[in-house]
């Protein structure tokens, strides 16, 4: 072997040990930390929302929503498909657990009589969601890919129309197959208390 040789093999080893570094380290952990961003972009709207009289900071639905943002905020790092596979194999065998946040989630949005209000609050839910949803999806080569069928699917069905509103159904239908987002929140509210 050549010095040259040598040289373009160290120099190949080299790239990939900084790629492998970098898929399997920093990337990771930039994905956290713009989810963790961009669910306090929304917790923060929230609390502006509250904060401009449209609803009072005692509300239940308020602190209830502030209440799951704060755990997916705290328990980010949490949210991967081997975890969630783990939780489901878990619940497979010691039944699923009850959904205290859900319930009072409904009860508390049923109590609100402005329906723009109620309207308003869903939306930062959805949007709570939605980050969730991305940070599973996106996170796992395999989730990729039922990803990217269920894409495909939507945009035969929906006739190519709106495809940034398709992938996001996307991912959200996705997960739904997958897990109930009612049990992600009360986990997430749970371990927030």
């Amino acid at each position: 072997m050549s010095a040259k040789q040598l040289l373009l093999v160290l120099d190949s080893c080299a790239n990939l040990a900084l790629l492998v570094a970098l898929v399997l380290k920093f990337w990771p952990s930039y994905r956290l930390d713009v989810f963790r961003q961009r669910m306090f972009a929304v917790r923060d709207d929230l609390f502006a929302y509250a904060a401009s009289g449209k609803i009072d900071f005692s509300n239940p639905a308020y602190r209830l929503l502030r209440q799951s943002m704060n755990g997916f905020l705290r328990y980010g790092h949490n949210l991967t498909f081997y975890r969630l596979c783990v939780t489901l194999a878990v619940w497979h065998f010691e039944g699923r657990p009850k959904t205290k946040w859900s319930e009072a989630w409904t009860i508390s949005l049923d109590d609100i009589k402005d329906d723009s209000v109620r309207k308003d609050l869903q939306g930062f839910h959805a949007r709570a969601l939605g980050l969730v949803a991305d940070r599973v999806m996106f996170g796992s080569p395999i989730l990729w890919v039922v990803l990217a069928l269920c894409t495909a699917v939507l945009l035969i069905r929906a006739q190519w129309q709106g495809v940034k509103q398709v992938i996001a159904s996307a991912s959200r239908k996705t997960l739904e197959r997958i897990v109930d987002p009612n049990l992600l929140e009360e986990e997430a509210s749970r371990l927030a208390a």
